[in-house]
């Protein structure tokens, strides 16, 4: 799991300035982390798409299935 900053274009003065994901892996053209974003409170950054950013905190303690887990 992985903390990723909202780019300069998207974000907003008092809105969230991060977006959770899952790093994916590397990108091809670019030095940057590729990431699927699975929770987002920014209304331009859609939940299932994925990203590329190198302006990134990685949660190495917190796993994605405990932190997303669904209860049945």
């Amino acid at each position: 799991l992985a903390k990723v900053n909202i780019p300069i274009s998207k974000k907003r003065k008092l809105g969230p300035k991060t977006v959770d994901c899952v790093f994916l892996g590397y990108a091809h053209q670019s030095i940057a982390y590729r990431f699927l974003v699975v929770k987002s409170e920014v209304p331009d950054m859609h939940v299932d798409t994925i990203m590329e950013s190198h302006d990134v905190i990685f949660l190495e303690y917190i796993s994605y299935e405990r932190r997303y887990a669904y209860k049945f």
